[in-house]
């Protein structure tokens, strides 16, 4: 497998994981790595784990619930970021509605970056996504 496939339970975690890296290798620069969020529902194609980590560098890794699928791609830019995604939609052959957040231009902090797909999920979607409360208001 070429990602690393984590628990929703872990996201905030992952997310600090990939800030220290960036600090600890000097990396603080306006979009050190990309968290990706892209939202499955409606599609008429069941997406595999195995199927995401195929098109995944070995430094990135996944987090997948329900329907969300959270991305964290150090040393990515947003437009990488989209790159990705769009590799995931060829694979299905389907549109996907996604948000991306970058390190440290939308947040210093996992609360801060989840609370702005937060924000953007309930401008663009509609939609609050409430199983990232106990992140949010973790911190």
């Amino acid at each position: 497998m070429a990602a690393v496939v984590f628990s929703l339970k872990n996201l905030a975690s992952l997310i600090q994981l990939n800030i220290g890296f960036a600090e600890r290798f000097d990396e603080r620069h306006i979009e050190s790595f990309t968290l990706i969020y892209m939202r499955l529902i409606g599609l008429k194609h069941d997406i595999e784990p195995l199927e995401i980590a195929s098109i995944m560098r070995e430094t990135d890794a996944f987090a997948l619930h329900d329907r969300h699928l959270f991305m964290t791609l150090p040393f990515t830019d947003k437009y990488g970021a989209v790159v990705v995604k769009n590799m995931l939609e060829e694979m299905i052959n389907e549109p996907i509605a996604s948000i991306e957040v970058s390190f440290p231009s939308d947040g210093d902090t996992p609360s801060e970056m989840l609370q702005s797909i937060q924000a953007q999920s309930i401008q663009r979607f509609n939609e609050a996504l409430e199983f990232l409360d106990p992140f949010i208001l973790k911190q």
